[in-house]
């Protein structure tokens, strides 16, 4: 593509400049003169080349003309690069074959499975597993209710527990769903409104963890 580019500019440029304009015959030489011939074309290749040289024409300045050719070359370069990306583009390749749909049971279903999902309800799931992964390691769970903070003080009070616990601002449906059959269930169950969660997943993090709690409502209540 930068070749074409490059040939494309060269070829405007040069167009007009006149850099291919070969000086006049003269009517009274006979053409059939080879000499003549070979004279005339060295004659023109050194006024090309010397023209080239000094970047300039001895006929002035680039007119509208050559612009113009300049701007259809670099369409034509531009058209011709966007045809090749497109030869380039790789096909989509098929990960499931009809057998293996065809060989699917009952078992092999995920947990939350639709016929037909969004883009945002996969997410949602995701983040559904995520927050369970998170239960399954988790020594201590408490939520607190953030009512009435504003941003910079949620901030904040959440940066005053510890590094090495979490505290998330999750909204409680999807931990409800992710904490269904586990220990947590009835727990998360009765959190209701804007709520923090925080998850500890060791226990020598809890007592800092409290500490932290009275600090926060010692503070922003």
């Amino acid at each position: 593509m930068l070749g074409l580019m490059v040939a494309a500019c060269s070829m405007a440029f040069c167009v007009g400049a006149r850099g291919f304009a070969l000086p006049a015959l003269d009517a009274a030489r006979p053409l059939h003169d080879h000499a003549s011939r070979s004279q005339m074309h060295t004659s023109a290749l050194h006024a090309s080349r010397s023209r080239a040289a000094t970047g300039c024409s001895s006929e002035g300045p680039p007119t509208s003309a050559s612009w113009s050719c300049l701007s259809v070359g670099l369409l034509l370069a531009g058209a011709a690069g966007l045809q090749r990306r497109r030869t380039r583009a790789a096909p989509t390749t098929r990960r499931v074959t009809l057998a293996e749909i065809d060989s699917l049971v009952v078992e092999d279903l995920p947990k939350f499975w639709y016929p037909k999902v969004s883009i945002t309800k996969a997410r949602r799931f995701a983040l559904v597993e995520s927050i369970r992964a998170q239960l399954d390691k988790t020594f201590f769970l408490m939520a607190w209710n953030y009512f009435g903070f504003t941003a910079s003080e949620l901030k904040e009070a959440q940066l005053m527990f510890p590094t090495a616990v979490k505290a998330r601002g999750l909204r409680n449906s999807l931990v409800r769903k992710a904490a269904e059959g586990t220990e947590w269930e009835e727990y998360v169950n009765s959190v209701k409104g804007q709520t923090i969660w925080v998850f500890v997943e060791s226990d020598t993090d809890l007592k800092a963890t409290i500490q932290a709690w009275i600090a926060v409502n010692k503070k922003f209540n």
